[in-house]
C-alpha cells in the first residue's frame, strides 16, 4: 500500500507542471489567434510548452533562453539571406553561425535548438518571410510562460523545500525503523529486499531536496521579491543541509545491517547511534543538545 501511495503521490505531482504546460499552450494559441491575427501561429503553443518543460525555479530562465536563440536563429537566417544567393550554402552557413553564437552566448540546449531552428525556418521557408512570423509567436509563447511561470504560478522558495524536506524526513522515519530492527539480535525480521527499496527512495528524496535547494537559490537571484526575504531562505537551506548528513548517516545504518553478521550488529548499535545522534543535533539545533545522553534502543 506504501509503494502505491507513493506512486500516485510522484504521478500527481509530475501531472501538474503538465496541466499549467497544456494551459499555457492553449492561451497562447488563442492570443496568437485572435489578438495576433497569425494564420497558422502554430510555434506559439510549442514555443510555450518548450519554456516551461524545465524544473521548478528554472522556467521563466527557460522562456527567455527560448526568446533569445530565436532572435539570434532569425536574425542570422536574416543576414545570410541577404550575403548569399546559394540557398544551401545560406541555410548551412546559418544554420552554424546562429549555433555558434548561441553556445557562446548562453549555451543552453535550448537557445542552441531555438536559434539552429530558427535560422533553418528562416532561410528555408519562404526566403526569410516566415521569420516575423516566428518571432511573434516566440513573444507570444514566451510571454505566455513568463506569465505562468513568475505570475500565476511563482514558486515560492520556502516552500519547495520545506515539502522536499518532509518528504525525506518520512522516509528517514520508515528507514530507521527497518533498520533498526535488523541491527537487533533477537528480531526475526531482518528483511534485505525492504530496506534496499527504502534506502532507494530515501537517496531520491534526498536528490530532490538537492534540486530544490538549487532551484530556491536559482529564484532568489532571480526574483526581487524574494531577494528581499533571502534570509528566510538561507535558514531553510542551511536545515536542509543538515538533513542531507542525517540521510548520509541513516543510508550508511542501513548499509551496516544489510552486511552485517547477526552477531556483529549488537556491538555496531553504539556506533552508530552516536554518528545518528551527531547528525541529528545538527539537524535540531541546541534543543537537541541533550540528545547523546539517551541511550540508543532499537
Amino acid at each position: 500500500m506504501k509503494r502505491y501511495t507513493r506512486v500516485w503521490r510522484r504521478e500527481t505531482a509530475n501531472a501538474w507542471p503538465l496541466l499549467q504546460a497544456a494551459a499555457a499552450a492553449t492561451l497562447a494559441w488563442l492570443i496568437a489567434t485572435h489578438l495576433a491575427r497569425h494564420h497558422q501561429p502554430f510555434f506559439a503553443p510549442i514555443a510555450a510548452v518548450v519554456a516551461l518543460n524545465t524544473t521548478t525555479g528554472e522556467r521563466g530562465t527557460n522562456a527567455f533562453r527560448l526568446l533569445f536563440g530565436v532572435f539570434i536563429g532569425i536574425g542570422v537566417g536574416e543576414g545570410t539571406i541577404l550575403l548569399l544567393d546559394t540557398e544551401y550554402v545560406s541555410l548551412a552557413l546559418a544554420t552554424f553561425t546562429a549555433m555558434f553564437i548561441a553556445r557562446h552566448i548562453g549555451g543552453a540546449r535550448v537557445m542552441i535548438a531555438q536559434a539552429a531552428a530558427s535560422a533553418i525556418l528562416t532561410v528555408a521557408l519562404a526566403r526569410g518571410e516566415a521569420g516575423t512570423q516566428r518571432l511573434g509567436d516566440a513573444l507570444i509563447g514566451g510571454g505566455v510562460a513568463l506569465m505562468f511561470s513568475q505570475v500565476f504560478f511563482s514558486p515560492e522558495p520556502v516552500r519547495l523545500i520545506r515539502r522536499a524536506t518532509v518528504a525525506a524526513l518520512k522516509e528517514m522515519g520508515h528507514l530507521l525503523a527497518l533498520t533498526t530492527r535488523s541491527l537487533d539480535e533477537d528480531a526475526n525480521s531482518h528483511n534485505p529486499d525492504s530496506i534496499l527499496d527504502s534506502a532507494r527512495e530515501l537517496r531520491e528524496r534526498l536528490g530532490e531536496l538537492a534540486h530544490m535547494m538549487r532551484a530556491a537559490d536559482h529564484v532568489v537571484r532571480h526574483s526581487v521579491y524574494w531577494r528581499s526575504r533571502s534570509k528566510a531562505v538561507a535558514r531553510e537551506t542551511a536545515a536542509a543541509k543538515h538533513l542531507e548528513l542525517l540521510g548520509g548517516s541513516l543510508l550508511m545504518l542501513a548499509r551496516i545491517a544489510i552486511a552485517s553478521e547477526p552477531s556483529e550488529r549488537r556491538e555496531l548499535v553504539p556506533v552508530v547511534a552516536r554518528m545518528v545522534a551527531a547528525d541529528l543535533i545538527a539537524f535540531l539545533g541546541e534543543d537537541a543538545s541533550e540528545m547523546h545522553r539517551v541511550p540508543f534502543r532499537p
